[in-house]
């Protein structure tokens, strides 16, 4: 009798195409995991639903275009869970975030370097006034285990990115 094959977890995971909730409840633990959980039911009140993506990772999309990606981090029992927000907005931030408080949070977050030179994509930039070197370009934002005040403005991250793509949009129509 042939062996059957076992499926990989990204076969797994196209089957079953896991909630973030599901993960989360089965991976994180304590504060970590509410925090988590209670940013996705955040994002699903304001009608951004996580859609499964790859293995433990979602993206959130809103009008066709992507806000971030959140996923656990590999493998997922270490108890890690990400947000990355959208790259290809580094340049548009700047024009909508005014508060300082955010601003600090977003600079706190960049990636220095974000994939630890893997990907060969560094660069140098200049971001809401201030320089960085080796700058990752597949994600230059990156943040784990999100909670308090960090949590509060990552949310206002996401309503930022989702102005700049309403605005994005509204521009293409004209």
């Amino acid at each position: 009798m042939p062996e059957e094959k076992q499926l990989t977890v990204l076969q797994q995971q196209k089957l079953i195409k896991p909630t973030p909730e599901d993960a989360f409840s089965e991976f994180l633990i304590g504060e970590t995991k509410n925090n988590a959980l209670n940013f996705i039911a955040w994002l699903r009140e304001n009608k951004l639903m996580p859609r499964w993506d790859g293995i433990y990772r979602w993206k959130v999309n809103y009008k066709g275009k992507y806000i971030c990606y959140i996923n656990l981090s590999w493998p997922p029992s270490n108890g890690i869970w990400e947000v990355k927000p959208n790259r290809l907005f580094f340049g548009e931030y700047g024009k909508y975030i005014a508060d300082d408080e955010m601003k600090k949070f977003v600079l706190d977050i960049v990636q220095l370097p974000g994939c630890n030179r893997q990907c060969g994509r560094m660069r140098n930039v200049e971001f809401l006034g201030k320089k960085f070197d080796e700058v990752c370009s597949c994600w230059p934002f990156r943040t784990k285990n999100p909670d308090g005040a960090a949590l509060e403005n990552l949310k206002k991250l996401v309503l930022v990115s989702r102005d700049i793509i309403a605005d994005l949009v509204a521009a293409d129509k004209k």
